[in-house]
């Protein structure tokens, strides 16, 4: 009979059009308009990339500097110039192009010319100055003792290295995908629309359908929990649907921890039918009452954790920490979060553990209240 019921409410919900846009297609609407606003702001704005720099070289050229700037222009990845040797003109030009970064004028002197002050220009300042300093150094030692001058070259041309480097980051360090983050939390909450208009019609004094169903013989804890899964089934396959779509179309990184993903992603999905059935089994309170709950009870949550101000998050948690702790939006981001950054999965656990208590919760006082409903007629 369950997989009888289930069948049915499978086909029912699918049908359901005003419920399938929110639960469905807006959430990839929603991450189509995110990736166009700042997809690739990351990219264009936090991460290093090779210097363009232009080289005006005099009579009196510094053949040693010029030799430097190209052994830092090479094609591997991690060079820090590109370098383009030109004549004055051409490089005043391109620098009010915006096409390079700065200019090095070398001679019996070197300088450099900048349009603007910004992070690139700072990585050229200093290349300059301490090129001078190894410059003046090996000069000072020349004057003194002659002979200590290739010691000295050995010393400063060697790199030293104080520490080690450990990359405990197993994906991507981007902060604009916590906004994605946050869009999966939100379509996970809006499984609340599904399973509410489908605990609306278990009930007979809102719906002709829950009438009919009222006088069926079918256990009502049986038709709770095909309900329930149903939702539950159709939810978590729109969430698959989205991270394919987030990270297969728009290249959006999520990391490599695609089980423990799905895990979260079912974990949420559940919070959110809970929720909705939780909402919908509230006595005495209109269909559309139920509706505006819902809806303020997911823009609130989704608004903590992030979705509209990506620092909300951070902010309530150096302020009122609990709340993030019970915010199962903030928790599903946060364990997102945990997954793409950190080695263990401690945090993950702690988090999944907190989301099935609370729907375990949602869902033992759902059956309390949708059993005690008595009717003195349909």
């Amino acid at each position: 009979m369950f997989f009888h019921t289930l069948k049915y409410s499978l086909k029912s919900t699918v049908r359901t059009k005003e419920i399938t846009f929110w639960t469905l297609l807006f959430p990839f609407v929603l991450g189509t308009l995110f990736f166009l606003a700042f997809g690739n702001a990351f990219e264009s704005t936090e991460v290093f990339s090779k210097i363009p720099v232009a080289v005006v070289e005099t009579d009196n050229k510094n053949s040693a500097f010029s030799e430097i700037l190209k052994s830092f222009s090479t094609e591997a990845e991690d060079s820090l110039f590109v370098t383009t040797f030109t004549d004055e003109k051409y490089a005043k030009q391109s620098l009010k192009n915006n096409d390079v970064t700065g200019i090095f004028f070398v001679g019996d002197e070197i300088t450099l010319t900048v349009k603007e002050d910004g992070l690139y220009q700072t990585v050229l300042k200093v290349f300059l100055e301490q090129y001078q300093q190894t410059e003046n150094t090996i000069n000072e030692i020349i004057s003194v003792n002659p002979s200590g001058v290739q010691s000295a070259i050995n010393v400063l041309s060697n790199d030293t290295n104080y520490y080690n480097f450990v990359d405990t980051a197993r994906g991507a360090m981007d902060p604009y995908v916590q906004y994605f983050y946050a869009l999966i939390a939100m379509s996970c909450l809006y499984a609340c629309f599904l399973s509410l208009d489908r605990t609306v019609k278990l009930q007979a004094d809102l719906s002709p359908l829950g009438q009919r169903r009222g006088v069926a013989p079918t256990r009502k804890l049986t038709v709770i929990a095909s309900e329930f899964m149903s939702c539950l089934l159709i939810q978590f396959l729109v969430e698959c649907a989205l991270l394919i779509y987030l990270t297969v179309i728009l290249k959006i990184d999520f990391g490599n921890r695609i089980p423990q993903m799905l895990l979260l992603m079912f974990f949420g999905s559940a919070f959110g039918v809970a929720l909705g059935v939780f909402i919908g089994a509230i006595p005495r309170i209109s269909e559309g009452v139920k509706t505006g709950i819902s809806t303020s009870v997911c823009m609130i949550l989704s608004f903590c954790s992030g979705l509209m101000f990506s620092g909300m998050r951070l902010l309530i948690e150096h302020t009122f920490p609990i709340f993030n702790r019970l915010n199962p939006a903030a928790l599903i981001v946060d364990s997102f979060y945990a997954l793409n950054v950190f080695d263990t999965y401690e945090r993950f656990a702690t988090n999944m553990i907190t989301l099935a208590f609370m729907t375990l919760i949602l869902c033992v006082a759902s059956v309390f209240m949708t059993r005690r409903n008595k009717y003195a007629s349909l």
